[in-house]
């Protein structure tokens, strides 16, 4: 929950909502600086720039009530989070309805409108001020740990319909970090932006938690078993064989490898191979495991194999994502000693 005293303050009436009230016509509440006028123009819509990042990377501002907001876009990813009420919106060219809790995540140029809020009706938006955090990038970072992500994010770039945005319906995970961070964002206590730095690296890991799959991008009946045989793999990644899934799927192994291979352009022990590299992956940046027992614990019992193949997808040695990892996490926690 949002602190009481910060959510009372955000009930109250901003000098625009008074007069918004009176007239029920927009007015503009940002600064003529703070809009691109080239993006503007290009995008056919009003664009925000980076003026309003000035000591944080997230810019966080409750959205007026009473009038219908016009449409607009941002070149940054922008985060709406209905915090009471309700409120209807056209996103893309769609009408979308938040409710209470209720997250909506746009993409960077994501244009959308908002009709007007009423008295119960408390929306904040959050705009993060890094323009390399996108869809794209989530989607990449996802799929860095998900073979099932990184297939689904394969076909959506073969599909000019990507998704804009998402709609995360009353996820309290998420919901959680957004509170705390719109506490520290108001209160302005000591160490605030550290600490929202901190909430803000936790927030996308849980967006990235939450990352829907883009599931209305497989139309394909062979693609929707591939991503079936995808799923087994990664969870039976250490001893699952291609006559299991034969049999399971009721194909012969050859039919099934041929389509393996025509729709991944891998065969099957190169796709678990490949699964099985990034749990190792994983496990070297999380965890204090030796190498050998990583490579055993991923189904990779000869070690000099173990390293090859894993230099062969990540370019480098199993030991240099350790120390590179060890060397982030010393550096953070030198950082922390500073603060």
């Amino acid at each position: 929950m949002i602190d009481r005293k910060i959510l009372n303050s955000l009930f109250e009436y901003t000098e625009i909502e008074k007069e918004q009230k009176a007239t029920h016509t927009f007015i503009e509440d940002l600064p003529i600086s703070a809009i691109d006028i080239d993006q503007s123009y290009h995008n056919a819509a009003p664009t925000l720039n980076q003026s309003l990042f000035k000591h944080s990377a997230i810019y966080i501002s409750k959205h007026n009530r009473f009038a219908d907001y016009p449409r607009h876009t941002h070149e940054f990813l922008e985060i709406n989070y209905m915090v009471t009420g309700s409120c209807k919106q056209i996103v893309n060219g769609e009408v979308v309805t938040l409710n209470t809790g209720d997250i909506l995540l746009m993409d960077i140029g994501c244009p959308h409108s908002i009709h007007e809020l009423s008295e119960d009706d408390i929306l904040i938006n959050l705009l993060f001020r890094d323009k390399d955090i996108s869809f794209d990038f989530l989607g990449s970072m996802h799929s860095e740990n998900s073979s099932v992500f990184e297939f689904f994010l394969n076909v959506s770039l073969k599909n000019e319909n990507k998704r804009k945005y998402f709609i995360f319906p009353h996820n309290r995970d998420i919901t959680k970090t957004m509170d705390q961070i719109i506490d520290e964002y108001y209160l302005q206590r000591p160490y605030a932006y550290p600490i929202i730095n901190s909430y803000l690296k936790i927030l996308l890991s849980k967006i990235m938690r939450y990352y829907p799959l883009p599931t209305n991008q497989i139309k394909d009946y062979r693609q929707k078993i591939i991503l079936n045989i995808i799923e087994d793999i990664s969870k039976n990644y250490i001893d699952i064989t291609l006559p299991d899934l034969a049999k399971k799927y009721g194909y012969s192994e050859n039919y099934l490898s041929s389509l393996i291979k025509e729709v991944t352009g891998k065969n099957f022990v190169q796709l678990r191979t490949q699964h099985r590299l990034k749990e190792a992956r994983y496990l070297l940046k999380s965890t204090d495991f030796p190498i050998s027992e990583i490579s055993q614990l991923v189904g990779i019992n000869n070690k000099n194999s173990f390293y090859k193949k894993f230099k062969e997808e990540y370019g480098c040695l199993p030991s240099e994502v350790r120390d590179s990892s060890k060397r982030k996490n010393d550096l953070q926690s030198s950082l922390k000693g500073l603060i």
